[in-house]
């Protein structure tokens, strides 16, 4: 390839459902990295991937992307995350394409992943409301990994991730920061400061930083209208991109119809039964990262 940029990147490229939001916010604080108008820019998945994007790499416009943070003074980091970059050979490429970017991988244990994708999956209405735990896993059993699976039934395919991580491994070498979640949510502090020193950058600001969980799954009043309007939001975020009275209106509303939506309440504890365990690793066998 012939075009690159010298810019410095900072991109957390998975794994869904490992506390990627709660990364990016802590990121974010930072006095030395800037962000895009939005988390997930999505810019490197498959065109077959089945997540809404504004617009994917196509092999020539690599100043699309750069354009995504035009705010961003140039010896400023640029952070995005799009966890689902790890699933997608196009995401391979940005190895080339951005040679000062740096990447980072949260893994999360694989029984804890799957359960909280369901536990998601029931609060966003993209389930149907009695649907149990063992309902879910013989539906992903099902979809398997076919082209037109949606994603939240990829649920046990992608825990199949050491093919994902060992590519990525493979293509940007010592580049690439793998996390373990559990680090995230006992000691993100420790961690933090491990990440400061991959990007190097300062981790001062983080001694007496108060490191709150985003994006937790709680319990839904209306999951019908969430699935409806989660597929609203995403489409008006991208029609109206650019737009800041108009972000700051979506922002407005965003906030009050969350509040109509979903309680304030944790998802309910998911009992998982031994024979849906055994499932579970029948399917996947030994193809999953493990930091043990």
């Amino acid at each position: 390839m012939n075009i690159q940029s010298d810019k410095r990147y900072l991109i957390i490229a998975g794994e869904s459902k490992s506390g990627t939001t709660s990364m990016y916010n802590y990121l974010k604080c930072h006095k030395d990295i800037a962000t895009a108008k939005s988390k997930e820019l999505r810019f490197f998945l498959d065109k077959s991937y089945p997540a809404m994007k504004e617009n994917t790499f196509d092999g020539s416009n690599l100043d699309e992307y750069e354009e995504m943070f035009s705010d961003a003074e140039h010896d400023r980091i640029r952070l995005e995350a799009s966890p689902d970059y790890m699933y997608c050979e196009t995401f391979l490429s940005v190895a080339e394409l951005l040679p000062n970017s740096k990447i980072i991988i949260i893994i999360r244990g694989v029984l804890d992943r799957i359960v909280s994708w369901y536990k998601f999956s029931l609060q966003k209405g993209l389930l149907e409301k009695n649907t149990s735990f063992e309902d879910y896993i013989e539906l992903c059993i099902k979809k398997g990994f076919k082209d037109n699976s949606p994603i939240h039934l990829r649920a046990l395919e992608q825990a199949k991730n050491k093919q994902f991580i060992n590519k990525i491994k493979n293509a940007f070498s010592d580049r690439v920061f793998i996390v373990d979640f559990d680090l995230l949510r006992n000691n993100p502090q420790k961690l933090m400061a491990d990440i400061c020193k991959f990007t190097n950058i300062s981790s001062s600001m983080y001694e007496n930083y108060d490191f709150k969980i985003s994006n937790k799954s709680v319990e839904s009043r209306l999951p019908a209208l969430a699935k409806t309007y989660d597929k609203f939001r995403r489409a008006a975020a991208i029609t109206f991109k650019g737009i800041p009275i108009i972000g700051v209106l979506l922002s407005f509303v965003n906030n009050f119809v969350k509040k109509v939506i979903y309680t304030n309440r944790s998802a309910k504890a998911v009992i998982v039964n031994e024979s849906t365990v055994a499932k579970i690793y029948q399917y996947i066998g030994q193809d999953y990262y493990d930091f043990n």
